[in-house]
C-alpha cells in the first residue's frame, strides 16, 4: 500500500484466489462499483442513480492510462461522497480471498458461524 496525502493506492498481490479458485482481479475492484452505485442494478440497495456517475463507471473502466484512470475513479469518490449515496459505517471482514494452499475452508452465510475452522487444513 501506498500513502500519498489523502490517497491509498492498493497493489493485488499475485496469486491470490477467491474461494471457488478464480483469480482474484482488478476487474473484482471495478465491480464493486457497478454493482454498488450504477442505476437499477441489484445491489444497488439504496437505489442511488446518477447518469453522470454511470458514465464515469464506464469511462473509469475503459481508461488504460493508469493516473487518468486513477483521477476518474477519486471523482467518482468525491461524487458519491458529495452525493451520500452509500455512506460506509463499517467495513465488512467475512469477505476473503485465500491461499491455494489453504484447503476446505468454505465461506459461510454470517460472520456468526464462520468460526468453524475444524475441517480447514494446510497444505505445504
Amino acid at each position: 500500500m501506498v500513502v500519498a496525502y489523502r490517497n491509498l493506492v492498493f497493489f493485488l498481490r499475485k496469486n491470490v484466489r477467491w474461494h471457488d479458485g478464480q483469480p482474484f482481479t482488478s476487474r473484482d475492484v471495478k465491480y464493486t462499483f457497478f454493482e454498488n452505485y450504477n442505476c437499477g442494478t441489484a445491489r444497488n440497495y439504496t437505489d442511488y442513480c446518477n447518469e453522470e456517475v454511470d458514465k464515469l463507471i464506464d469511462l473509469q473502466s475503459q481508461e488504460l492510462d493508469r493516473a487518468k484512470r486513477q483521477k476518474l475513479v477519486w471523482d467518482i469518490e468525491r461524487k458519491l461522497g458529495a452525493d451520500v449515496a452509500r455512506p460506509m459505517l463499517a467495513w465488512r471482514k467475512e469477505y476473503f480471498t485465500q491461499w491455494s494452499h489453504v484447503k476446505n475452508l468454505v465461506p459461510h452465510n454470517s460472520l456468526y458461524n464462520y468460526a468453524r475452522m475444524q475441517e480447514v487444513w494446510l497444505d505445504r
